[in-house]
């Protein structure tokens, strides 16, 4: 999926890697707590609510500003989920390519998760834009 930000790249990728900001303008990432926190990665308890089910999940993000941020679910209810986000600089502001592959066992969420996505990545945009 892909999202066009009129924004540049390093408020873009500060707003997508912070899921407690995320937390607060949209309703995907309920609950953060960071557990640890490394140059380039940190592992947090969230609760995520993608595809109308809410999981709880202890998540190692990796961080490479601003091109780059992934997390993977080590632990929880989706464990081996991730999400890499990918960001590329272009004229008039910044492009996000997001790859989901979410494991929610057979029939849970299905299509609805990468709508909810769709929809966290539009809120962001709205809040660079605006």
């Amino acid at each position: 999926m892909r999202v066009e930000v009129a924004a540049d790249a390093d408020t873009v990728y500060g707003m997508i890697s912070d899921h407690r900001f995320l937390s607060q303008i949209d309703g995907t990432f309920g609950s953060v707590r960071t557990r640890s926190v490394r140059p380039q990665t940190s592992v947090s308890e969230e609760t995520i609510s993608l595809g109308g089910r809410a999981y709880r999940c202890m998540v190692r993000h990796a961080f490479d500003p601003p091109c780059e941020h992934q997390y993977r679910v080590i632990g929880g209810d989706a464990k081996g989920s991730s999400v890499t986000e990918t960001l590329q600089a272009m004229s008039g502001g910044t492009r996000i390519t997001a790859r989901i592959e979410w494991k929610t066992g057979l029939l849970r969420g299905g299509g609805r998760i990468l709508e909810d996505y769709s929809r966290m990545l539009e809120r962001v945009k709205s809040r660079a834009e605006g």
